[in-house]
């Protein structure tokens, strides 16, 4: 008995895991790789300011827990509006307190093949 007859499940599950590890990245490499980078005027329509934070995280590791703490960074995010598309872009602090809200900035951009979303590359005057 070959352990492929022993258990169907366990073969089936393997090959349509794999399949969707390889479909994921392969959507996202058609989705993100060589794209063209474009320039365009944007409105700032909202500043954000996103605080430091720890938070702690369990697991259970041989049945004992273990609590570890996760760090998210300090961030500085504008809210830009790019052909009629609002967008959040983090940017330095010195750049965050310089700017007003609805000012014109000048951005670099990408837009995604498939899903059509902008990724910001860089903010500047």
């Amino acid at each position: 008995m070959s352990p492929f007859t022993a258990n169907p499940f366990i073969f089936i599950f393997s090959i349509v895991a794999i399949a969707a590890i390889v479909l994921y990245f392969g959507y996202m490499a058609f989705d993100g790789i060589g794209l063209e980078v474009e320039r365009s005027p944007a409105v700032v329509r909202d500043k954000q300011h996103v605080m430091r934070g720890e938070t702690s995280v369990v697991t259970i590791i041989d049945g004992r827990p273990l609590v570890r703490s996760q760090e998210t960074p300090e961030a500085f995010l504008l809210r830009l509006a790019i052909e009629n598309t609002e967008v959040y872009a983090a940017v330095k602090r010195s750049f965050f307190e310089e700017t007003t809200l609805g000012v014109t900035v000048n951005v670099r951009y990408q837009r995604r093949r498939l899903s059509g979303r902008l990724q910001v590359i860089e903010v500047s005057r």
